[in-house]
């Protein structure tokens, strides 16, 4: 069954691009590894995601852009 394609053009600013190489870093390299990681990859994808929430609080910048490319239209 072929699903039907709409094209989302969105501006992303390069921390935006660099939060989801980040994002898809660490979700590939989960889900490859049998859902585990060696303790030093998980500390980095930790301090990853920490420099990509710099500065926000309660809804960090991760989760903003997450909210973004939800809603594109």
């Amino acid at each position: 069954m072929k699903l039907p394609t709409t094209n989302i053009h969105l501006i992303l600013s390069p921390d935006d691009v660099n939060r989801i190489v980040n994002a898809l870093s660490f979700y590939l390299d989960y889900h490859t590894n049998e859902l585990t990681l060696e303790p030093d990859s998980l500390e980095q994808y930790k301090l990853a995601f920490e420099e990509d929430n710099l500065g926000f609080s309660e809804h960090g910048s991760v989760d903003r852009l997450a909210t973004h490319i939800a809603t594109a239209k």
